[in-house]
């Protein structure tokens, strides 16, 4: 995993924060920065998902959640 971690082309991680919790492994990577709310595994910036069924079940969440998207990835393309 850790070699993954280390592409250069790698600028985003989006996961379910299930997901993490179910691999120990990855979760060796993991960090937060709490001032700004941000997650990383290693160097890379992390977009944790709640599970799905809120969304389902709350199609309201959809935007906040797309709105979340685009400001990360918005984020990310002024780095590269």
């Amino acid at each position: 995993m850790g070699v993954l971690l280390k592409s250069k082309n790698l600028k985003l991680i989006i996961a379910s924060d299930i997901g993490m919790q179910a691999c120990p492994n990855l979760m060796k990577f993991y960090r937060e920065n709490q001032k700004q709310a941000h997650h990383f595994l290693d160097r890379i910036p992390l977009f944790l998902l709640s599970d799905i069924s809120f969304y389902l079940k709350e199609p309201k969440l959809k935007l906040p959640l797309w709105q979340a998207l685009r400001e990360i990835l918005s984020l990310i393309s002024k780095k590269l």
